[in-house]
């Protein structure tokens, strides 16, 4: 909406609207990506009976499972790429289902611009209004994590037991993770549980308890396979995820950081403020020895960016005298952080940008001043005492600003 109301205000081409979906419904593509699984899953049960004796085996006793395989016990890689396909599909399904719900939250919106990088959340947003393609990369995603993680199993077994192929280790993770099958039937109606604003703790808790349990698996398997105490792969796994967590916050942190020094290191002058309408006019009549110039602007508007020099030349004229610029910014909130400020900052603007925080700008519009229509650009002259001198609504050049001022 930001975009388009840009270009028609000053008279560009009309960008494309993002392709997605806009609806509020549960996505076919889910419910049929569960069935789906649950179908194809159910079909392996059925038809081979090794298949059904290994998938109850690894849930109920993982430990006898995982020793069939240190013993070299055949099975199937057909079998076996399948069900990681199908892990793979769960994960990806309420990844993208939850993409889905938060795609119009402002809270996320916040988080991903805290946590991430612009093009990564670009992206996210594209997943977010696309469900069918969000399922498919993070399926192909969650299939190359699980072939990471038997990469990692086979490198580790070079310093512990030499005889374990690359198969082997990938039989270990794939079967590790079969929980997330269990998940298959919560995938399909995911989107519709996020609605129910009580069940959000308890889902949360479902989702980490069940991460959880699948890395146990994963460091109990690798115990079994390569015949060693529990206790030594237990740690090791927890150390390795502690630094692997430790080492993504500080990348965030280290962002955070430098993004705060760019932002604050530049210049003084750099820093936008925010006020609403209430706070603008005490500070209008607080000082009663000031004469003030405030000029309504936005980013946005061509005609408002084009005569910012014309009040940046009366704070360079008048910088000992009782004259006060004030560059008043009507940019939308989401605007601010990712287009004001950079905005500031790259013009160098030494006059005070102040950033009106106000939901409906409509309802003060007659509280600024009668004659205004809220069309931008809009110039006001407040001389001491609260005197209202002068207001104009369009744009405004030197010469005739100046005129005003020497006036009062």
């Amino acid at each position: 909406s930001y975009e388009m109301v840009k270009a028609l205000f000053n008279s560009e081409r009309e960008p494309l609207l993002r392709a997605g979906l806009y609806k509020e419904d549960t996505p076919l593509v889910f419910i049929v990506t569960g069935l789906v699984i649950g179908v194809l899953v159910l079909l392996l049960m059925s038809r081979f009976r090794r298949f059904r004796e290994y998938f109850f085996r690894a849930l109920l006793r993982p430990y006898n499972f995982y020793a069939d395989i240190r013993d070299q016990r055949i099975l199937s890689n057909v079998q076996t790429i399948v069900l990681g396909l199908a892990s793979a599909a769960t994960a990806g399904s309420i990844i993208a289902s939850t993409l889905f719900y938060h795609r119009f939250s402002y809270g996320s919106e916040f988080l991903l611009m805290m946590v991430t990088w612009n093009d990564f959340k670009y992206i996210l947003d594209e997943f977010a209004l696309s469900p069918t393609l969000a399922l498919i990369l993070c399926t192909i995603f969650n299939f190359m994590v699980f072939t990471v993680i038997a990469a990692f199993i086979r490198i580790g077994a070079m310093f512990v037991r030499g005889r374990l192929y690359f198969s082997d280790a990938f039989t270990i993770t794939i079967w590790g993770v079969l929980p997330l099958v269990l998940l298959m039937p919560l995938s399909m109606i995911m989107y519709k549980i996020f609605t129910i604003t009580d069940s959000m703790n308890f889902l949360l808790i479902l989702l980490v308890g069940m991460s959880l349990w699948c890395g146990y698996r994963l460091l109990r398997a690798t115990s079994v396979v390569f015949d060693i105490q529990p206790l030594w792969v237990y740690s090791i796994g927890i150390t390795l995820s502690m630094l692997i967590v430790s080492g993504i916050a500080f990348m965030i942190m280290c962002r955070n950081i430098i993004f705060v020094f760019f932002f604050t290191a530049m210049t003084v002058k750099a820093q936008v403020g925010s006020m609403n309408v209430d706070q603008m006019t005490e500070r209008l009549t607080k000082n009663n020895d000031t004469t003030f110039i405030v000029n309504f602007w936005a980013t946005w508007c061509k005609p408002c960016v084009e005569e910012l020099p014309v009040f940046e030349s009366i704070t360079q004229k008048y910088p000992k005298e009782r004259i006060k610029v004030l560059l008043v910014s009507l940019d939308f909130k989401n605007k601010v952080q990712s287009v004001l400020i950079p905005f500031v900052k790259k013009r160098n603007l030494q006059s005070e940008v102040i950033w009106l925080n106000e939901k409906n700008y409509d309802a003060i519009i007659d509280k600024i001043h009668p004659d205004w229509s809220g069309s931008l650009p809009a110039t006001l002259i407040v001389a001491p005492h609260n005197r209202i001198v002068f207001f104009k609504e369009g744009t405004i050049d030197e010469q005739e600003l100046h005129s005003h001022i020497l006036t009062e």
